[in-house]
């Protein structure tokens, strides 16, 4: 009597974005592997977002089968409001070659990646 079934809905986000608080703004990003692996990523708008991508199938981490538990740890360099992608691009090289250089094997694919003086990359 006087009984009503209730929903309750307390689980919040519970991806590697909102665990660690990765803001959203522009800025170059490290997902830290427990396993001791990095993957270095940038974004000219919102790292939350590609952070929160990053467990996709098709995204470098998902794809090599690493999921939400396997992270260690997200940190991050926040860029200003209307940073280039050229100039972003530039300080996420320089991150993943800081850590090539100390022997951290990175995720990523496409490293290095040369820019084209006429456009493009190769």
């Amino acid at each position: 009597v006087g009984r009503q079934a209730v929903l309750v809905h307390n689980a919040g986000p519970c991806g590697p974005a909102s665990q660690f608080s990765v803001p959203q703004v522009p800025g170059v990003y490290t997902i830290h592997l427990k396993n001791g692996e990095k993957y270095v990523g940038m974004s000219t708008t919102d790292i939350n977002g590609r952070v929160a991508a990053s467990m996709g199938s098709t995204h470098a981490v998902g794809s090599k089968g690493y999921g939400p538990g396997d992270i260690a740890n997200v940190t991050w360099l926040e860029l200003p409001r209307g940073v280039t992608s050229v100039t972003a691009r530039r300080i996420e090289q320089t991150v993943m070659d800081g850590f090539t250089s100390q022997g951290v094997t990175i995720l990523n694919r496409r490293n290095p990646e040369i820019h084209l003086p006429y456009g493009g990359y190769f």
